[in-house]
């Protein structure tokens, strides 16, 4: 029994080397992974200067899979030096996987993009923020602005997805302020959409005017329909 001692305190001291050395080689591990991210980092920051559009573009899609500060950081900023507007769309694409409020506040800026299809790339990605007023004003302010048909178009069809009191205040204004008849139907058919009392409010108003109001009635005619149900699976015979 005595012997047993000495061999029981052996195989503790084993183990104890065992876990330091575990526990070593983890760490160890841990900064040689850091260090790689870090030189990664710096690689893919030279790549977005490349003076192939496609370099460029593959080094956007592997910053955008990190989702680090420093990554989302790199992303923000080449969006605001990249000169292709074809890259410009596809890292607007990346940001907004981003999830991060500087992501999100690039993206927003790009609605005064000098390009129309980076701008309504702009338009389409925010469309799902539907409860931000914010956003709405903002995408406001580009439609009230906006020369571009598609642009234009697609910042209404934003407002009518938004479905908050500024969107339903904002396509309301549009009614009244844009002269082109498929801008004031996109308008009232977004307002239609929202199904709140702000909304029927504004399309009684327009209602009152004779040539909008079939537009009007269309649009009153879609808040009054029940909302589609979810369908049911049926069971298999």
């Amino acid at each position: 029994m005595k012997k047993a001692v000495p061999r029981l305190k052996k195989a503790t001291d084993m183990n104890r080397k065992a876990l330091f050395l575990i526990i070593a080689a983890f760490y160890a591990c841990a900064s040689l992974a850091h260090a790689v991210d870090a030189v990664d980092l710096r690689k893919k920051a030279r790549e977005l200067r490349d003076k192939k559009a496609l370099v460029r573009i593959t080094a956007i899609r592997e910053l955008g899979q990190v989702h680090t500060e420093q990554s989302i950081e790199l992303l923000v900023k080449h969006m605001a030096e990249e000169k292709d507007p074809a890259v410009r769309t596809q890292l607007l694409d990346v940001l907004a996987l981003q999830e991060s409020p500087s992501s999100l506040a690039a993206i927003i800026a790009a609605l005064d993009d000098p390009n129309p299809s980076v701008r309504q790339q702009a338009v389409t990605l925010l469309r799902s923020y539907a409860d931000n007023e914010a956003i709405s004003r903002a995408v406001a302010r580009r439609l009230e602005k906006e020369e571009n048909e598609s642009v234009k178009m697609t910042a209404l069809d934003t407002l009518g997805a938004h479905r908050n009191k500024a969107a339903t205040e904002e396509l309301g204004t549009a009614v009244n302020r844009e002269k082109n008849p498929a801008y004031r139907k996109a308008a009232i058919k977004g307002l239609g959409r929202h199904r709140s009392t702000e909304s029927r409010n504004e399309l009684d108003k327009i209602e009152r005017n004779p040539a909008l109001a079939k537009e009007a009635k269309e649009a009153l005619g879609i808040q009054d329909a029940p909302a589609a149900a979810p369908k049911k699976k049926g069971k298999k015979q």
